[in-house]
């Protein structure tokens, strides 16, 4: 009887403890549940936060860029030019660098608001320049369309709109009136962390579920022999504790809670004091590098941009890698570099163009290509002798991409300290490295549109230059003088035509050889063309032996000054010509005209009435000229 008796408190004690075992299970799923949904909903707040962080550096930039005048001259003409395409192409560049879905700019006006500018490039036919989006239909809330319309800056908002959720955040730009003229505003598509962090919490209900059905087993199978008795003599234990032990502990564990927390807040007002800093370094960073406007002005703008963030980040050394694929491997080669000592250059250094990926860091090739990144001190890392080389203790590598194809990478180094550099400063450093990368680029393409701007207009030049005088030729003289004719008629202005014929030219060929016949050419060319001295006065060749003198803005006394200086000088030359019927040297006979010109004359008819004239020239004895007025 004494053995049933003290049998029955502990099975009773064990079936508590298995009601108590399964109470806990249950509050643990369901504090799972929680926690996870917690999480989700703590991720989403951290995922707005962080994008609409990024947007309102977006549309800062953006404001910064575009003017109120550009505004309004653009919404008033609803015509692109240059300009525009240059401001669009700056506004793409803020949306790579700050990840947003589009950047746009709108005037706001009565119901909704006009596009001036937008990125997406699907969005041609309804929010090209000067498309107007609807309030009411777009479903923008009422309190929204009242700070709009008021020209007030709104907190970055979420809506939903028939595409999906967006996170949208909005710059005003002022006239100089202090009147709103527009907005500068970014958005950034919220589906695709919304399905993430969706299925994530899917992920984690079902993991959740596992737990809590294993937590069972594994009840059944060994809990039971290892909590039970463990449980009991625990609770024996506490029982022989005094009310003032017991509050004691409570008073010491709740004065360490108060401690941590405090600490933690100190913490976290550090960290988001180091973020703003260095956020706004990044934004100053970013507005250099957009901003590049001279030719040949890379250098200084990336040493501009480089200092301050390099300075708020304790780095020593930044430089930028670009790869070259060749038949037998891949090649890197070093298009710039920054340091504290000497400041930012693209002059390569010797020894670091063209180098293999083997003879420089093997692993990285492969490794970058992945799209890993490479942190820590440099002693632990394969390449340490390599980076010894260039005086890095610690370094970050983040790699490049173009059109997904790995471009290149960007290296920073800290010549000091060794660290790991944390994940504020890895993500600072990543948009810098996209800020870089974005400017070789644009410098690159500048360039190439200049080379290919030069070339264009060496092209050109030679085109319209005759090959053996170097002066103009037939084709330069009939663009010119129909762009003459367009221009001066506008004011009713007189232009002047001299035809030129050496006499006897074809004797003198026969006499001296055709080699001294282009010399002769040559020389009379050069001195018509000496002769000239207005600016807007050009000779041209205009076949042959003859030659064509064009005199904007000349009368007949200054058409005739002219032909008389051109025939004096041209005898001046004293070349012999001893089959020449009008002297014994080379002479030119001229035949000139002047007139208003006019939309109803062409070039042939300023032609005509100059050639009717040096045929009376021939005809009267050569070595002369002759006018007529037209």
């Amino acid at each position: 009887m004494k053995t049933e008796g003290s049998i029955k408190p502990v099975r009773f004690f064990n079936s508590l403890i298995t009601q108590i075992l399964l109470f806990l299970v249950l509050l643990a799923v369901l504090i799972s549940i929680g926690t996870v949904t917690i999480q989700i909903r703590e991720t989403r707040e951290e995922t707005r936060d962080k994008y609409a962080s990024q947007a309102e550096i977006a549309v800062k930039l953006a404001a910064s860029f575009v003017s109120a005048e550009d505004i309004d001259f653009y919404l008033k003409t609803l015509e692109t030019d240059d300009n525009y395409n240059r401001l669009l192409d700056t506004l793409r560049s803020i949306q790579a660098m700050s990840g947003m879905t589009y950047v746009f700019l709108t005037q706001i006006t009565d119901g909704g608001e006009l596009f001036v500018f937008d990125t997406d490039p699907e969005e041609d036919s309804h929010m090209a320049l000067g498309a107007f989006s609807d309030w009411v239909q777009s479903g923008l809330d009422s309190s929204l369309q009242f700070i709009l319309s008021a020209g007030e800056k709104p907190a970055p908002y979420i809506s939903n709109t028939e595409w999906g959720f967006f996170l949208t955040a909005r710059e005003p730009i002022y006239r100089k009136d202090g009147t709103t003229a527009g907005y500068a505003g970014a958005n950034f598509y919220m589906n695709t962390v919304l399905d993430a962090q969706a299925n994530l919490f899917r992920i984690n209900l079902i993991i959740t579920v596992i737990i809590f059905i294993a937590s069972l087993a594994v009840y059944f199978l060994i809990i039971h022999k290892l909590v039970a008795v463990p449980l009991k003599t625990l609770t024996l234990n506490v029982s022989k504790l005094s009310a003032g032990e017991i509050l004691s502990q409570v008073l010491l564990s709740r004065k360490n809670e108060f401690s941590l927390l405090e600490d933690t807040f100190a913490d976290m007002s550090k960290r988001n004091a180091y973020s703003k800093k260095i956020t706004d370094v990044l934004t100053k960073t970013a507005i250099i590098f957009l901003s590049q406007r001279e030719e040949g002005a890379f250098d200084d703008t990336m040493t501009q941009g480089l200092k301050p963030f390099c300075d708020a980040l304790n780095l020593d050394i930044v430089s930028v890698w670009r790869n070259i694929h060749k038949p037998n491997g891949m090649y890197l080669s070093q298009v710039y570099r920054w340091n504290r000592e000497s400041g930012g250059t693209t002059k390569p250094l010797k020894g670091l163009e063209d180098i293999a990926y083997s003879d420089f860091a093997p692993r990285w090739e492969y490794f970058l290509a992945e799209g890993n990144y490479v942190n820590g001190p440099a002693r632990l890392l394969p390449e340490a002798a390599m980076l010894r080389s260039f005086g890095i203790v610690s370094v970050f590598v983040e790699p490049l991409f173009v059109n997904n194809t790995f471009w290149g990478f960007a290296l920073f180094g800290d010549r000091r300290d060794e660290r790991d550099f944390d994940d504020d400063s890895i993500g600072v450093m990543r948009s810098a490295a996209h800020l870089c990368i974005n400017m070789v680029r644009r410098t690159e393409m500048v360039n190439a549109i200049i080379d290919a701007e030069k070339n264009t207009r060496e092209l050109k030049i030679e085109a319209d230059k005759d090959p053996l005088t170097g002066i103009h030729n037939r084709r330069y003289f009939d663009a010119n003088m129909k762009r003459l004719i367009n221009s001066l008629s506008r004011s009713n202005s007189l232009l002047s035509l001299l035809m030129i014929d050496i006499d006897f030219f074809k004797r003198y060929n026969d006499t001296y050889g055709h080699v001294e016949g282009d010399k002769c050419l040559k020389n009379i060319a050069q001195t018509l063309s000496q002769t000239i001295t207005r600016a807007d006065d050009f000779v041209a060749r205009y076949g042959g032996e003859e030659f064509v003198v064009v005199l904007p803005n000349t009368d007949e006394p200054g058409a005739k000054l002219v032909a008389d200086k051109l025939i004096n000088n041209v005898r001046k030359c004293n070349i012999p010509h001893e089959k020449n019927d009008a002297a014994d040297r080379v002479t030119i006979s001229i035949g000139a005209t002047t007139g208003k010109a006019s939309h109803t004359y062409s070039t042939d008819d300023f032609v005509k009435k100059a050639d009717e004239m040096l045929y009376k020239s021939k005809q009267d004895g050569r070595n002369r000229y002759s006018f007529k007025s037209f």
